[in-house]
């Protein structure tokens, strides 16, 4: 059954956030209209607002996880605000050109849905002053508000965090009981970050042969957005997720940009961690995936790399953000894995072209095996043969 809020539809669906998180998706007791293609998990503080915008070029579909929201629009016969209070369950069904907001009650967890990649818009978003905010939950609002101020936990903003370590960090900020504020790239970074008392800014895209190719791009991405985000940070804690890259790849694009990075942030109050290899997540497409599928690797056999699961770089990290403690920590396991021996164990056809470009972490002793990345795998070897993915190209 569908009702009706405006031009937006209000459905009742089934979520398993865990296969979300996972990356398999939503499950749903109705079928979308039009193909999902895209989706961000989105956290909500209490008393917080996203949105007040339209977008001209795809569908949303919002589903509220946990928590209680409401969804804000106009009537499209009067022009005048109408809104809907819904909780774990409720999905939003948001044409174009449609204005909406939503104003989060407590603590929430959502799921935005797109029928056409972000990335492919033109522009994906627009902005106005669409929706006054002068309903009758103001008065509530106004109350959540005033309580939540009491609360000493701190609140860490989490810039990047649809992104695959982004995420992870944003999962263990919750579990660590700190209030989060995710931040990805449809955000308005500098209202966000203003309410934060630590930053953590895991935004530099990944992508070594992207950085190569497109170099304007990829500087632009990376020192002109950290540029912008420290100096919003305005002497608060700021934690620079960075890469090993930056001491053993200086010769490329990649490594050189998030180098620029890391001396643009130092301060008295930062930290620069970086990052090795890591495995986990949703991530499927490196150079772990490479091998298991036989495809070519454009590095040495005898590379050597201290493989690390994503979820125990974002227990470290965490675990850093409330210490005084600035410069450069790099962090990973504690040994490597040389990806000729990865190639042999698996029987894998990939043939190796490049320079040895080794990543260990100088001084992390308390890091992982980095021979627990065997175990993932063969899991993962198990799901390409299923689906007859290692002849992909």
């Amino acid at each position: 059954m569908v009702d009706k809020l405006g031009n937006i539809d209000v459905l009742k669906a089934s979520c398993n956030i865990q296969t979300v998180q996972d990356g398999r998706g939503a499950i749903f007791t109705w079928i979308p209209d039009q193909p999902i293609v895209e989706f961000n998990m989105l956290h909500f503080l209490p008393n917080k607002i996203r949105g007040n915008h339209y977008h001209s070029e795809f569908v949303e579909y919002f589903l509220v996880v946990s928590g209680t929201v409401v969804m804000v629009t106009k009537d499209p016969d009067t022009g005048k605000e109408i809104n809907m209070m819904a909780g774990s369950g409720i999905c939003f069904r948001t044409p174009q050109n449609t204005p909406h907001a939503v104003h989060a009650i407590t603590q929430s967890v959502c799921i935005s849905l797109l029928t056409k990649p972000w990335d492919e818009c033109n522009p994906p978003i627009v902005y106005e002053d669409l929706i006054p905010f002068n309903s009758d939950y103001v008065d509530r609002m106004k109350f959540i508000a005033k309580k939540d101020v009491v609360s000493k936990r701190k609140t860490v903003a989490v810039l990047g965090a649809a992104g695959f370590v982004g995420r992870e960090i944003a999962k263990v900020v919750l579990d660590s009981g700190y209030h989060l504020i995710p931040v990805d790239r449809r955000d308005n970074a500098e209202e966000l970050i203003a309410d934060a008392d630590i930053v953590v800014h895991s935004a530099n895209p990944a992508g070594r042969m992207r950085a190569e190719d497109n170099p304007e791009w990829d500087f632009g991405e990376t020192v002109d957005k950290t540029i912008k985000f420290f100096a919003l940070a305005k002497g608060k804690r700021f934690i620079q997720i960075s890469t090993m890259s930056c001491r053993t790849q200086l010769y490329g694009n990649y490594g050189r940009n998030r180098r620029v990075c890391e001396l643009l942030v130092a301060s008295d109050s930062s930290l620069v961690i970086r990052l090795g290899p890591m495995y986990g997540g949703s991530k499927k497409k490196d150079m772990l995936h490479d091998i298991l599928a036989g495809r070519k690797v454009y590095v040495s056999e005898d590379t050597s790399y201290a493989y690390t699961d994503v979820v125990w770089n974002a227990q470290k990290i965490v675990s850093l953000l409330g210490t005084s403690e600035t410069g450069i920590r790099e962090i990973g396991a504690s040994n490597a894995v040389r990806l000729g021996d990865l190639r042999d164990y698996f029987a894998s056809d990939s043939e190796f072209s490049g320079i040895v470009e080794t990543q260990i972490p100088e001084n992390c002793p308390d890091g992982p095996d980095a021979n627990d990345v065997y175990e993932y795998a063969k899991k993962e070897y198990v799901f390409m043969v299923e689906n007859n993915l290692l002849e992909e190209v």
